[in-house]
């Protein structure tokens, strides 16, 4: 996956990727697009507590989850990474 937007969050760097989905051949009216990202810890004394893991995270491509919306499918991948990233806190 080569990264179309980058976002930091809690110390994690937050790596997302989008492109065209072709639904439906006789209807490019109907090109939605598909997403997948990763995020790695890249400065874990960040956040002041600790870390459950801090191992790479990813949302891998789902063709049953696509978007019509590019910008869209971008926050709604970093916002499913994020959750991922505040479920391995400890405080």
């Amino acid at each position: 996956m080569i990264p179309a937007m980058k976002a930091y969050y809690e110390g994690w760097e937050i790596c997302t990727a989008c492109w065209d989905e072709l639904v439906d051949a006789h209807h490019d009216s109907l090109t939605q697009y598909c997403a997948s990202g990763y995020a790695i810890l890249v400065q874990p004394k960040t956040y002041a507590g600790g870390w459950l893991s801090k191992v790479r995270q990813t949302v891998p491509a789902n063709k049953d989850m696509l978007f019509s919306d590019f910008n869209v499918a971008h926050v709604t991948i970093a916002a499913v990474l994020r959750s991922q990233i505040d479920a391995l806190k400890v405080r």
